[in-house]
């Protein structure tokens, strides 16, 4: 459905003024202004002559493409004023207030905040959140310093080492361990803190429990990183 309005550069409407010429029952071309009559749609098409506004297909018509066709002869410097309403299509969207459905691919920069539910009717889906874990496939079995973002293998059964902690982190970061061998009783795991605080402790952790599996996250400097399962 075709609506009245602007295109970017221009305003609702194109106004544009001839001065006739003796006997001429048409108009085209550039204006008494410079600018060129062009029209889409005909029937958005508003004609006066000398002030008074004409009736399309009686006074006047817009058949050939850019013309105003079939005026009674004009006398000279008559005053034709030709009114061209520009058309476009209102944008495909989705209503803040009712909703609806995107049907192909969304990308957004920056974050998307949700007061309700958010619904994946699809068989399969992918959600790439910050630092989600991901495991490694290598089993550590010396000392090493973890990355944000990682799930670790364990194996202590050839000794007692340090994981240590990244030297920097931001809100959100999260590591994962996994006593692999089960030997966290004998041989203990200890977390090395590089600087930051663990369970808002200043000191570094040591893990004996035989077979633990935990998550860090770190919050903030005051907190430093946490234990999401014990």
């Amino acid at each position: 459905m075709p609506y009245f309005g602007s295109s970017s550069d221009n305003a609702v409407r194109r106004r544009f003024t001839y001065l006739a010429s003796s006997g001429a029952t048409s108009i085209s071309g550039a204006d008494a202004n410079g600018q060129t009559l062009v029209f889409q749609d005909g029937s958005y098409v508003d004609v006066y002559l000398n002030g008074v506004k004409l009736k399309t297909g009686e006074d006047y018509d817009t058949a050939t493409a850019n013309t105003i066709n079939n005026l009674d002869a004009m006398n000279l410097n008559d005053e034709v004023e030709v009114i061209v309403y520009e058309l476009f299509n209102v944008a495909d969207t989705v209503s803040k207030v009712d909703g609806g459905t995107f049907n192909s691919a969304i990308s957004v920069t920056g974050n998307i905040t949700s007061t309700g539910n958010i619904t994946l009717s699809t068989a399969s889906a992918t959600i790439d959140a910050h630092n989600t874990p991901s495991w490694n496939t290598s089993t550590q079995s010396t000392n090493f310093t973890a990355s944000a973002g990682n799930q670790y293998f364990i194996d202590t059964s050839g000794g007692a080492f340090t994981l240590t902690l990244p030297s920097s982190a931001i809100i959100g970061d999260e590591i994962r361990v996994l006593d692999a061998a089960g030997t966290f009783d004998t041989n203990n795991l200890t977390i090395g803190r590089n600087s930051h605080k663990i369970q808002r402790d200043a000191s570094d952790l040591t893990v004996t429990t035989e077979g633990a599996a935990f998550a860090l996250v770190y919050h903030n400097s005051t907190n430093g990183w946490l234990l999401k399962e014990r």
